[in-house]
């Protein structure tokens, strides 16, 4: 067996769109999507996404005891811009926009990819339905 899932290969190789579909058995339009939200670890060179294979590996296995550190500090560790856009109730290309203008905050997480800080987009929410009245929308207090 000589893909990407090859245990003979070195940690470091860099896979492209279509090795990552076919060791995932995902349709390469997935795979990008997963990229370009986040969930997977990947980095844009122009045009074309490449994944780091032992990075892509870290992202598949399964949180353990050993490897989280407390259910609290998941909830306030760095999420993607799928998970923000699905707290504040707009797109994934909204989110970005927001990065871009400085309203979000990104970090770096445990993959090396960049992630929205939760407090920023908890904050934005909460900023957000206070200009509002605080009335209606997912960050009403009074639903």
């Amino acid at each position: 067996m000589d893909g990407p899932a090859d245990s003979t290969l070195p940690d470091d190789v860099v896979l492209t769109v279509e090795e990552v579909a076919a060791f995932l058995k995902l349709d390469v339009q997935t795979v990008r999507a997963l990229a370009r939200t986040g969930e997977l670890p990947a980095v844009k060179l122009g045009k074309q996404w490449r994944f780091r294979r032992d990075r892509l590996l870290a992202a598949l296995e399964p949180a353990t005891a050993v490897s989280s550190v407390s259910a609290n500090q998941d909830r306030d560790g760095p999420i993607s811009h799928a998970e923000a856009a699905q707290l504040l109730g707009v797109t994934v290309r909204t989110v970005a926009r927001m990065i871009s203008d400085g309203r979000l905050e990104t970090v770096a997480s445990p993959t090396g990819i960049r992630r929205l800080s939760r407090a920023s987009v908890l904050a934005y929410g909460g900023a957000s339905a206070a200009a509002n009245g605080g009335t209606g929308g997912k960050w009403s207090t009074t639903q």
